[in-house]
């Protein structure tokens, strides 16, 4: 019997098959069965040696006999990474690093560095574009699925729904990350002992949003630990808290490293960071700068310090800092030639390296990284999941009265609009399309909070998939604020092609239907005023004494049966006086 929350009830099965022949059937578990490092699909015949694995436990078939496996722990070999973005940037500069079991590594270095773009190459989920990855000597990213349970990741980002109490919100990822057929008092087991080892269980009944910082990030991990990683990442997890605090999460990981984990973690607080076993100093442009024990580290950046610093104070991991951003002290490529000289590398990185199987012998710097995975595994079917997210979702807004005052009332009030604005409301000849979008508007704001944000989407692959990272979307933004005309006329070319596609379907009913001089266009044009409190933005003073913009809309008129279709709205300084009609004629003839 194998106990563990990754292993389903009938996980699978090992039948004999005549003399010396053996099969293996996958009895639909949630995670799998590997042989070989490949999964199966339903059934695979075993031969001699051949190593099977089933949630974290590893076996192999030796002369008929089925033994476990010593659990080894995991071990993170990284050989030449790199991250190409485009032809002319790299963002990670030839990385070599050797983590071994149930260390604890703080990932450290200045703002910009590639401290992020590093620990997504690690994790897999944005892996590098050359250089390989590997756990226990098999490759990570042509091997995905087979870790894809053994990884836990926390982000900088709190992913926890603040309404639920703490037991409710693990209780509900428990239902979609572990195996279906696991009973509720097996479920409600795990997650006594996840809030046992986060010193949670006195805080079990309390809603999350009354939970202090340090003690939101312990949910936060504790979503992890569920399903007991033996492979965990996490994304700053002291950030914004206080030193005391600090310390009791540091001392927390130091002890989940010590129960058979291997943790990386980024972070800016250095006060504690004593208690890993090893650091990462990445420095801008994604060069290493040292990796070794953090005593160590102290050593061998002290030799970098000024005779008047050493006097004003001892040697501080804030000291390396100030060390590494001083380019008269060297430039980022100096600190990569000069670790990669010193005796930390050759200890930490190349002897530990220099074992490593064949397989990983062949990755150098041009090698290509690719991940090959299946996707997402569906531990839970669709209706199951369907089930625990609406009892989720439903439990949140039993918590949440306004929203769930506004939600009830927003089916009457739509109602009562289309009682008093009447039944011709959608009707295509005498419908009124101001009013369509008003009711739509409504709907829009009272149904907002369903949005969820990119952290809570990306928490679940299994639900939704594979999501953009932050980096990604962060720099599809900068693209997009970088050229604000070339955005702003893309929108409008898609507004107009999307809006000569409805008046292509609408037929007779488009507003440009049977033009002609006996029956023209008519183009209502309305200026109006917005206020502002100050003269941001472009305001400018108006003749009511303030500040605003003295818009001007245009409206292609659907004649008496309707309000008019917006087509164009200019958003125009303000004005000290009242603008001539002369200047309302003139604006819409200035070419866009």
């Amino acid at each position: 019997m194998l106990d563990h929350p990754q292993v389903s009830r009938y996980h699978a099965m090992i039948e004999r098959m005549g003399v010396g022949r053996y099969r293996i059937h996958d009895l639909k578990s949630a995670n799998g069965v590997f042989v070989g490092n490949k999964r199966i699909e339903r059934e695979s015949w075993l031969k001699d040696d051949d190593e099977i694995q089933i949630g974290p436990f590893r076996l192999d078939l030796k002369q008929g006999n089925i033994r476990q496996m010593e659990d080894r722990g995991m071990r993170l070999d990284v050989l030449h990474l790199q991250k190409w973005v485009s032809k002319e940037k790299n963002l990670l500069q030839d990385i070599s690093l050797a983590i071994a079991p149930q260390e604890f590594v703080a990932l450290v270095g200045l703002s910009g560095a590639g401290k992020s773009t590093l620990m997504n190459a690690l994790t897999g989920f944005n892996p590098a574009t050359h250089g390989a990855v590997f756990v226990n000597d098999i490759d990570l990213y042509k091997n995905f699925d087979l870790f894809r349970n053994e990884l836990g990741y926390v982000p900088q980002k709190d992913i926890v729904h603040a309404e639920l109490s703490v037991y409710a919100a693990l209780d509900y990822v428990a239902q979609l990350r572990m195996p279906p057929d696991t009973t509720p008092d097996e479920r409600h087991k795990r997650i006594l002992e996840v809030l046992e080892d986060l010193d949670l269980t006195e805080r079990k009944d309390l809603p999350i949003h009354k939970l202090s910082g340090g003690q939101l990030k312990r949910v936060s991990i504790g979503v992890e630990l569920l399903t007991k990683p033996r492979l965990f990442y996490l994304d700053e997890p002291t950030s914004g808290l206080d030193p005391g605090t600090e310390y009791n999460m540091m001392k927390l990981l130091r002890h989940l490293a010590d129960q058979g984990r291997t943790i990386v973690l980024i972070t800016h607080a250095t006060k504690n960071v004593m208690m890993c076993d090893k650091v990462i100093f990445v420095v801008r442009g994604g060069y290493v700068a040292f990796y070794g024990p953090p005593e160590e580290a102290l050593i061998y950046f002290d030799r970098f310090r000024t005779d008047q610093e050493r006097r004003e104070k001892d040697m501080e991991f804030d000291s390396i800092y100030i060390v590494l951003e001083d380019d008269k002290r060297g430039k980022p490529t100096d600190w990569a030639d000069r670790y990669q000289k010193s005796p930390a590398y050759q200890n930490y990185v190349v002897e530990r390296l220099h074992n490593r199987r064949a397989a990983a012998a062949n990755v150098g710097p041009d090698t290509i990284a690719r991940r090959v995975s299946s996707g997402a595994p569906t531990r839970v079917n669709a209706l199951r999941q369907l089930a625990i997210l609406s009892s989720r979702n439903l439990n949140i807004l039993m918590r949440d009265r306004l929203s769930l005052a506004l939600m009830l009332l927003l089916a009457p009030g739509i109602g009562l609009m289309d009682f008093m604005w009447g039944r011709d409301l959608f009707d295509p000849v005498k419908g009124d399309p101001g009013k369509i979008i008003t009711d739509l508007a409504i709907s829009l704001a009272v149904g907002g909070d369903c949005l969820s944000d990119l952290a809570v989407i990306r928490a679940e692959p299994g639900l939704f998939g594979p999501v953009a990272s932050d980096a990604t979307v962060s720099r599809l933004i900068t693209v997009l604020g970088a050229d604000p005309d070339t955005v702003v006329k893309a929108i409008a070319m898609a507004r107009k092609t999307t809006r000569l596609r409805a008046w292509g379907l609408a037929g007779d009913n488009a507003p440009t239907a049977g033009i002609n001089p006996a029956h023209p266009l008519i183009i209502d044009l309305d200026a109006t005023l917005v206020t502002a409190h100050s003269d941001k933005e472009h305001a400018a003073p108006t003749f009511k004494k303030g500040y605003g913009f003295h818009t001007l809309c245009a409206f292609a008129d659907h004649g008496s049966s309707g309000t008019g279709e917006p087509l164009v709205i200019m958003l125009r300084p303000g004005n000290a006086g009242s603008n001539l009609s002369l200047i309302h004629i003139s604006e819409p003839t200035r070419p866009y």
